[in-house]
């Protein structure tokens, strides 16, 4: 055997290991398909897609299954839960309709929806698609943040959230606020709804905007499963 033919298969041994190892991280391997940090999702703006989904919602608008629309879609483009809970976490930013305090938004936001993520043993795809738990981005009517949800433009904001998104999970960004805090309320959201009882039961946890003009204010709750 030549010595040119034992670097080769030296070479090409390497390598093999190198892509066992990356894609055993779970990050994409091959050329063309690689994202990157900075690369902005996947839009999903069909008729047919949408129509689907709002079918879905009408048909199980008092069951578990009322999500199973977006969660159908998501599965079938192979968008992964980590995605999801950022789609989430971006849409409720843009839901809140903070204006220029939207980045300051992007904090109390994804500690909530983490903390219940967290508390629900990492299941994500349980969280997110919750009845009406976020009906600001995920239900079907003009104030909603539905169509942010499937598509994401703003990378600005985009790349806040899934920054923070992945170091508050973990651990890499102290939380400002602590674990049970488990909702909010997005006061600027739409006029046609009034906050819930729980907002003068629930002790206030963190918040954006001043007290003339909230814009989200994150609860606790230390009974919430």
């Amino acid at each position: 055997m030549s010595h040119m033919t034992v670097l080769a298969i030296l070479v090409l041994t390497a390598l093999s290991a190198v892509a066992a190892e990356t894609a055993g991280s779970g990050k994409v391997v091959s050329g063309s398909a690689t994202s990157t940090a900075s690369a902005m999702p996947q839009c999903f703006e069909d008729e047919k897609d949408l129509a689907e989904i709002k079918r879905v919602q009408k048909a199980n608008s008092k069951s578990a299954h009322k999500y199973d629309g977006y969660g159908r879609l998501f599965e079938k483009a192979a968008i992964s839960d980590d995605e999801i809970l950022q789609r989430l976490i971006y849409a409720e930013v843009v839901a809140g309709g903070c204006g220029e305090d939207s980045q300051k938004a992007v904090t109390p936001i994804a500690e909530v929806i983490v903390n219940r993520v967290k508390k629900r043993q990492g299941d994500i795809r349980s969280v997110v698609f919750a009845r009406n738990q976020f009906a600001s981005s995920l239900n079907i009517y003009s104030e909603s943040a539905y169509k942010h949800f499937l598509c994401p433009r703003d990378k600005q904001l985009w790349d806040e959230v899934s920054r923070q998104a992945n170091d508050i999970r973990s651990g890499k960004q102290e939380p400002e606020m602590p674990a049970d805090a488990v909702h909010y309320y997005l006061f600027q959201h739409s006029t046609r709804f009034q906050p819930p009882g729980w907002t003068k039961t629930y002790s206030p946890a963190g918040q954006v905007g001043s007290e003339s003009g909230l814009c989200v204010v994150a609860y606790r709750n230390p009974e919430w499963k």
